[in-house]
């Protein structure tokens, strides 16, 4: 979770940088502060002047800080320049009311903006400005994350500068496509890219555009393991830090610092330079970005309190901006911190917000799409109508000549054909009208009835969905599992939700594994895997128990407690199959109540069979037994549930059985796990062909990770 959410603060970061390059080209260009500019136009100037004027105060003066009154001031740029017919001008005008609606976030009129700014600098032959918008036009793709089109607009930019020889603007374009390939994973790719833009602004000497491409390199080489390489390319941007540099810069210098450190695993020095990087946050996004870095390490730390403290923060303003993803992420990690110190007031709470923080995700998420089908129809239309040619509307005009032509011919035979028509219609309407009453009645009883059925199955449905998301809350993620052990599983519900589960939890040096079936399937087996889940975690975490047979008599304890089993002779619990594993020596302890543990070492299979009692209340009880043993490289471990080898299929409509199981199983033990639950998969659908499925299903295997 902390690698993945350390990828987009990364995204964050560049995405600003890419602005700030431009910004910082236009600054150099023009001498006049913003007083100065406004203060010129109470005198007379000429128009070249005032439309010089208008533009600057367009970008960079208001374009981020106030974008409507730059998106004003441009249109009035743009209006002087059409009446005095100076197309540069105008060109440049429409390029700065682009960036402006960038801005706003309006990308529809931006990109027409961009557009109409190199229609105009290709009809002149005014390079800069046809490189200028080309560029703009990718940064505006990027940001929506269309990543080949934002690409093929930089490359054509590039094209430009280099025939242009523009120093600055080459390592510009160089550091965006860079970025491009960041923001996709190709990191290789990247750093080749990033190299050469520093290259060129090795030449240029621009101090915040060499921190910033150094920055960007180090994530790159950082991103590739080569941590060598990424220390001192974060050296090298120190180098060019200093009093003058802007905030927008140093919030991404600092944070490239404190993630290369946490990598590391130097907290302190991380620690620090998160906290510079949030006092150099110039928004709540670079702020809230700073604030989860900072709880990320206190969390590594196992500060908890502290890391409690800065999610919270984090988590009331990403509340403020209506960051739905951030909040989706924060109110699980807030959920997952408070299940670890025991406080299950605040587990409730922030279990509630995730879920309702995902619902809105996801719908955020559908409407990013939206738009980004809409960027692209847009896209693809123009590239159409651009290669549409003079012959080719010519030819359009004679289709329309030709269909104006045969139109007369055409109108006595509709006549005719129409009054045809109108009577077959009073014929056919006077059949209907007399079948219409004669069947509405019926018509409106059925309706009746089928809405009060169609209320009732989507109430219950909807009822059962939201069943599934709690209990998917208790299972664990498998990317947590992988960072253990080789691990995948064959889990499939015989409905939407079921009573087959699986656990696993960490202590210490021991890790704790289970696959278990709870009586039931359905609504009843869901609520008793949340039962029996709970008392599974509560022995380990609570009564400290790290013995295979003593978390299983311990659970059968309190799923008795929580049942009042004796008292109403209610005998529901489950079975299970429990190992533990200690990570130092590599023994386990293991107990079973009814599924065995299946071991194979180099080929030799072994079975622990379990005890003949579950973990419920039982009138012949005893404590479950335990046994150990030690798991080596070659060990390959099933645990499984008793779903996969009951359901019935094939030719003849059998039981797949153990025994079945395990010879699949042994003709492939030199595949990898996901292969083995691959080809489980496809040998279950297969065998249970058009059959009902008769059971919930979870079959876990694993190997220890060498």
């Amino acid at each position: 979770m902390l690698y993945a959410y350390r990828i987009v603060l990364k995204k964050i970061a560049c995405i600003l940088f890419i602005l700030l390059f431009c910004s910082a080209k236009i600054r150099a260009q023009s001498g006049w502060t913003a007083a100065e500019l406004l203060q010129a136009l109470n005198k007379p100037q000429p128009d070249s002047i005032l439309i010089d004027i208008y533009n600057e105060l367009s970008w960079p003066v208001y374009s981020y800080n106030i974008p409507d009154s730059a998106i004003y001031y441009s249109e009035k740029a743009i209006a002087l320049s059409k009446t005095t017919g100076d197309l540069k001008r105008l060109s440049i005008a429409h390029r700065r009311m682009g960036i402006a609606y960038i801005n706003t976030g309006d990308f529809k009129k931006s990109i027409h903006h961009q557009e109409e700014s190199l229609r105009l600098s290709e009809e002149i032959g005014f390079n800069e400005g046809i490189s200028k918008a080309l560029n703009n036009l990718g940064v505006i793709y990027l940001n929506n994350e269309l990543f080949n089109k934002a690409l093929f607009y930089f490359l054509k930019s590039l094209k430009l500068a280099e025939i242009n020889k523009d120093q600055s603007t080459l390592a510009s374009l160089y550091n965006n496509c860079g970025v491009i390939y960041l923001r996709t994973g190709e990191y290789k790719q990247a750093s080749q890219f990033l190299n050469r833009a520093i290259k060129f602004g090795l030449n240029n000497q621009n101090p915040d555009q060499l921190m910033d491409v150094y920055t960007n390199l180090s994530a790159a080489y950082r991103n590739q393991k080569k941590l060598d390489s990424s220390l001192y390319c974060m050296q090298e941007a120190t180098r060019y830090l200093s009093k003058e540099s802007n905030r927008k810069a140093l919030f991404s210098f600092y944070t490239g610092q404190g993630l290369l450190f946490s990598t590391y695993d130097s907290s302190k020095k991380a620690m620090n330079f998160f906290l510079l990087a949030k006092e150099s946050a110039t928004n709540k996004t670079d702020e809230i970005t700073s604030i989860v870095n900072i709880a990320e390490e206190h969390l590594k730390s196992k500060n908890y309190p502290e890391a409690i403290k800065a999610f919270k923060s984090a988590f009331l303003l990403s509340e403020e901006l209506k960051a739905y993803q951030n909040l989706t992420y924060l109110s699980k990690m807030l959920f997952e911190i408070n299940e670890k110190t025991g406080n299950y007031t605040e587990m409730v709470k922030y279990t509630k917000a995730h879920l309702a923080y995902r619902d809105s995700n996801d719908k955020y998420l559908k409407t990013q799409q939206l738009r980004q089908q809409q960027l692209e129809f847009d896209y693809e239309r123009k590239q159409v109508a651009d290669s549409l040619k003079f012959a080719q509307r010519e030819a359009i005009k004679n289709m329309e000549l030709e269909v104006a032509e045969t139109k007369l011919n055409r109108e006595k035979l509709y006549r005719f054909a129409l009054l045809l028509l109108l009577g077959s219609v009073v014929l056919l309407a006077v059949f209907l009208y007399n079948r219409f009453f004669v069947t509405r009645k019926q018509n409106q009883i059925i309706a009746r009835q089928k809405e009060i059925v169609d209320l009732k199955n989507k109430e219950i449905l909807d009822s059962i969905n939201y069943a599934k998301r709690l209990q998917s809350a208790i299972l664990p993620p498998l990317e947590k599992i992988k960072q253990h052990l080789d691990f995948d599983i064959f889990y499939l519900p015989k409905d939407i939700i079921g009573g087959d589960f699986y656990f696993f939890e960490t202590l210490g040096t021991k890790l704790y594994l289970a696959v278990c079936d709870c009586t039931g399937h359905g609504v009843p087996g869901a609520i008793m895997s949340v039962v029996c889940h709970q008392a599974l975690k509560k022995s380990i975490h609570e009564f400290g128990l790290n013995k295979a047979h003593e978390i299983l008599t311990q659970s059968r304890e309190l799923v008795m407690e929580q049942l009042h089993a004796p008292e109403q002779n209610i005998k529901d619990g489950m079975d299970c199959s429990l190992i533990v594993i200690d990570t130092v020596n590599f023994t386990y302890s293991w107990a079973g109540a009814y599924n065995p543990l299946w071991i194979w070492e180099n080929g030799a299979f072994t079975e622990l069979k379990a005890d003949k009692q579950p973990v419920a209340f039982y009138e012949n009880a005893v404590d479950f037994t335990e046994q150990e043993g030690h798991l080596s490289a070659n060990s390959f471990v099933c645990m499984l549930s008793d779903g996969y080898p009951d359901q019935f299929g094939g030719e003849k409509g059998k039981k797949f059985k153990q025994k079945q199981l395990r010879e699949l199983l042994e003709s492939s033990l030199h595949k990898n796990c996901e292969d083995h639950i691959r080809g489980l998969k496809s040998t279950f659908i297969k065998w249970k062909g058009n059959l009902d499925q008769v059971d919930d299903v979870a079959l876990a295997v694993f190997r220890l990770k060498t």
